[in-house]
């Protein structure tokens, strides 16, 4: 009997030290690399599960890690050429939206955008729709509104623009000239709030009742911001906020005015930011190696990092 007992106690011992061990490979595990040469990565989302997708304009790819991976690996590539921005996973419709702009210039991508919907987990094209009123622009972020509709930013043409839920194309919800550079968007508490990347503003959207644009105000901030890029909501009036000057925030906004909290600093252009249960994965994208005084240089590795946010 004392043999069996002592037997079924170090048993026990085992399981709670292999429980420990998993708990601390989860909790080391800070990085996740981005296996593709010059991925030149721009957007990043993830499902419940920890599984990361991230949009590659350098690559016209999305990149998968499976949770706890510890490289993000080719997943989809896409047909037309040109370059991904934004990606968002929607897991109520087993959708993965995308922005797909044109091929890449010397000056940014070139062509008409084309924001589309691909089945997950199979990575299957179940929806495309070519933006509209303007020769050209850049899908670059997206976001699902309370009634179900999708908002898309057009960063170079300062528009927003819609697709209805059950619409087939999408629509210029606005072209406001308060909206130059609209990057980052989300919702929250039924107002749509959108970084200006090109003016460094952050502004609430007033949604009306019928689904119209109202007033546009800007956000107050405590301090400077610099380049907002992403923007996540967390809820009650804070919000995630990536800056392209290096920095991760955490926003919280009360009336006309927020306040800045920065998480982490220091990072190679960053870009974009999703949130799996108490940690926030933010994407490092390194984009200023694709042109200009530093496109001749190695940009070197891309990675995302692991941030804890409890």
């Amino acid at each position: 009997m004392k043999a069996m007992m002592r037997r079924r106690m170090l048993l026990l011992a085992t399981l709670a030290a292999s429980v420990v061990l998993g708990d601390a490979v989860a909790v080391a595990q800070k990085e996740v690399v981005v296996h593709a040469e010059k991925a030149f990565p721009e957007s990043l989302t993830s499902t419940s599960d920890g599984t990361l997708y991230v949009g590659s304009i350098g690559r016209n790819m999305v990149l998968r890690a499976m949770p706890g991976a510890a490289s993000a690996e080719p997943w989809l590539m896409l047909e037309k050429p040109g370059g991904v921005t934004g990606v968002l996973a929607d897991e109520a419709k087993h959708t993965l939206w995308v922005c797909h702009n044109g091929t890449m210039g010397p000056t940014g991508p070139t062509g008409l955008p084309i924001f589309e919907s691909y089945s997950l987990p199979g990575g299957k094209l179940t929806g495309s729709y070519p933006f509209v009123g303007a020769p050209s622009g850049l899908c670059n972020d997206m976001v699902i509104a309370p009634d179900g509709s999708m908002y898309v930013t057009d960063s170079a043409g300062g528009r927003i623009l819609k697709l209805a839920k059950g619409a087939k194309e999408l629509t210029v919800w606005s072209a406001d000239p308060k909206l130059t550079g609209a990057d980052g968007i989300a919702f929250d508490g039924g107002d749509m709030y959108v970084t200006a990347v090109s003016t460094s503003l952050l502004l609430r959207v007033k949604v009306k009742a019928d689904g119209s644009i109202g007033e546009i105000r800007q956000i107050e901030t405590d301090r400077p911001i610099q380049r907002p890029d992403a923007l996540r909501a967390a809820g009650n009036g804070e919000f995630w906020l990536i800056e392209g000057v290096g920095r991760f925030d955490h926003v919280v906004v009360s009336g006309d005015k927020a306040q800045v909290h920065v998480i982490k600093e220091g990072m190679d252009g960053p870009t974009s930011v999703t949130l799996v249960g108490g940690t926030a994965w933010v994407l490092e994208g390194k984009l200023h190696y694709m042109r200009g005084p530093d496109a001749a240089k190695d940009p070197g590795t891309f990675k995302v990092y692991g941030v804890s946010v409890k």
